[in-house]
């Protein structure tokens, strides 16, 4: 029914009365809101009278205008309050319409007062409401694209993640509980007791999700009669919640450190078959290394170094949506999980290489289908040995062996090279250093301020004229050997290979050739 002006009429009449200019009747095409009139087996229900008038008694009353009195004889009725009224029923046993009785006070002693009944009826169904509606409060859409999302779109939380649902207008006297179907099987989903209605909103708390699950509500109501079966039933809404694929699995390289050119294989702990994992790598910057204790809330990929302090690397930062972090390429097709441990072959390596893993699931969406995918926070770090078989050669300084001096020249950027003449013997003078390019313009230098005092910060030293020398661009010269007092006989020197940011040492396959005088 058409609400017109009640409010303005209203007003009008409370005026009249109070000046005593006339009687007026109580405003009769109020609305009565009964589509939430539905109520459990012997359960009470309160009819919503809408703009109720200050100073009227609404009463109750049967389809034959005759009134409904509690036990004690008293009539079922309330007071108007200018807002809505909520006037209580005895209990509902069968579907019943009741007729409301609208009264004024009498204008003088003896008169009976204006009265009229509602235009609208109060019908109340006996059951459970199946059609109630609720909506997933804490959790965005999965898919961003909608701008006003319907209480059924699906939303996604993370993995273990807990969300509530919000039950409107919840019937009281009925308990509320969520649950998710596994066939004909009610699997409970609701963290902690039942929540009992109360006519208003509920929410319903959850407990932590793990995979993709349409959430259903379960309303029971219980009798105090022993003879009365209790009333359950779904409610129609289904709440379709999606899980992004679990992110703290741990991941593991072995061997961690390999023979140059080797490979090893990354594996990932309990993945989960929901889910398909595609493993991405790249060689290691020096920028990225860290020695000594990382800064906090620097996270790490550490690798244990025979002997040396362990070696430690950055790891990549992660958003709660996957995006390819710059430099990292995909090795091989993406794996499906097996609900065990999975395995990758990094493929031959001759740098050090930390290895990530991207987790990815599709969802159903109806007829569609929507991925996500995310970085799984753990990653691997491979260690690669120097190059054993790296050509270096030897050369008096100026062809001149009495210098004392020899020129290194071919070895591996990033590594140190120590040169004995015997295999257990003293290392002869300072090792060797050969430095790398920037990692960002392969066309220059490293500079300082990419080295780190101690392990790659060697200066090299001055070529013959500088003057109009680029030094950025322009390679350094090759490292010089301080050659002591050479053993008779010595025709070679053993040398032993170790990479400046890990320590990670290899001996050469082959000894390096003391130049002839």
């Amino acid at each position: 029914m058409a609400i017109h002006n009640i409010d303005v009429r209203d007003a009008r009449d409370r005026l009249i009365d109070l000046l005593g200019i006339g009687e007026t009747y109580p405003l009769l095409d109020l609305p009565v809101r009964d589509d939430q009139l539905m109520v459990p087996f012997e359960n009470t229900a309160k009819a919503p009278i809408g703009f109720s008038q200050r100073g009227v008694t609404y009463t109750l009353h049967d389809k034959n205008n005759a009134p409904v009195n509690r036990d004690n004889g008293q009539p079922f009725s309330i007071e108007g309050n200018s807002v809505e009224a909520l006037l209580e029923t005895p209990k509902i046993d069968e579907d019943i319409t009741f007729k409301i009785l609208a009264k004024k006070p009498a204008w003088k002693s003896g008169d009976p007062g204006k009265q009229g009944y509602l235009h609208e009826t109060a019908t109340v169904k006996v059951g459970l409401d199946v059609s109630l509606k609720a909506s997933i409060k804490n959790a965005p859409t999965l898919d961003a694209t909608i701008d006003t999302p319907k209480d059924t779109d699906p939303r996604i939380v993370d993995y273990n993640t807990s969300v509530e649902v919000e039950l409107r207008n919840s019937q009281e006297g009925v308990h509320y509980r969520l649950v998710t179907l596994d066939g004909k099987e009610k699997i409970t989903l609701s963290a902690g007791d039942d929540v009992l209605g109360d006519f208003k909103n509920i929410t319903l708390p959850a407990k932590p999700v793990t995979e993709d699950v349409d959430i259903r509500i379960l309303a029971t109501k219980t009798f105090e009669s022993e003879n009365r079966e209790p009333q359950i039933s779904l409610l129609e809404i289904v709440l379709p919640l999606k899980v992004r694929a679990n992110s703290a699995l741990a991941v593991s390289a072995s061997p961690s450190i390999i023979d140059f050119g080797a490979k090893s294989t990354v594996r990932i702990a309990s993945t989960q078959k929901s889910a398909k994992y595609q493993l991405y790598i790249r060689a290691i910057p020096d920028s990225q290394f860290v020695h000594g204790t990382p800064e906090s809330g620097t996270a790490v990929v550490s690798v244990p170094v025979t002997g040396q302090p362990n070696a430690q690397v950055k790891m990549p930062p992660s958003g709660a949506s996957w995006q390819t972090p710059a430099g990292y390429t995909p090795v091989g097709e993406a794996k499906p999980g097996t609900g065990g441990d999975l395995s990758f072959d990094t493929g031959v390596l001759r740098e050090d290489t930390l290895a990530i893993i991207e987790a990815k699931k599709d969802h159903q969406a109806g007829a569609k289908t929507m991925p996500s995918a995310l970085q799984l926070t753990h990653a691997a770090a491979v260690l690669v040995e120097p190059n054993p078989a790296q050509a270096l050669t030897l050369a008096w300084q100026d062809n001149n062996p009495s210098t004392g001096w020899m020129k290194v020249t071919g070895g591996q950027p990033g590594v140190f090279y120590y040169f004995r003449f015997t295999s257990d013997g003293a290392d002869e003078g300072l090792p060797a250093y050969f430095h790398k390019q920037d990692e960002n313009d392969s066309a220059l230098n490293k500079g300082i301020e990419q080295s780190k005092i101690g392990v790659g910060f060697v200066i090299s030293r001055v070529g013959s004229d500088e003057s109009d020398t680029d030094l950025a661009r322009t390679p350094p010269p090759s490292p010089l050997l301080e050659i002591g007092a050479m053993p008779s006989g010595a025709t070679a020197l053993t040398v032993r290979a170790v990479k400046a940011q890990t320590r990670v040492a290899v001996e050469m396959n082959q000894q390096a050739a003391i130049p002839s005088a």
